[in-house]
């Protein structure tokens, strides 16, 4: 018998922790998934994987979707990576959207952390 929650679910961490200097700020995101309390992310493929980032210009981070594509589940992130106008704003969401497939059917999670 299985244990725990049925839900695919994942999260996003960062390799360099979440608290950032701005003048050099540098990091990778990466999703790890769960199913059951179970660590799937090796089941997760990278075409299955899709982030996206939202700073209010639509236009800019629809651009920055297209350009990031192919990025998996390790998204390198730089400075330029927040938008163009970062320091004059509030804030920057970077979404990540997971497919997980079991043969017969997938499941989709969601996640999301904001600088």
């Amino acid at each position: 018998m299985l244990e725990g929650n049925p839900e695919f679910t994942i999260e996003i961490g960062s390799t360099k922790g979440w608290y950032f200097d701005i003048e050099t700020f540098s990091t990778t995101l990466y999703i790890t998934g769960k199913l059951y309390n179970r660590d799937v992310t090796d089941h997760i493929l990278d075409a299955d994987v899709s982030w996206t980032r939202d700073t209010g210009n639509v236009s800019e981070d629809n651009a920055w979707a297209v350009k990031r594509a192919g990025a998996g589940k390790n998204l390198p992130l730089t400075i330029d990576d927040l938008g163009p106008n970062y320091t004059n704003m509030r804030v920057c969401t970077f979404k990540a959207q997971a497919l997980l497939r079991d043969g017969q059917q997938f499941e989709v999670a969601e996640n999301f952390v904001t600088f």
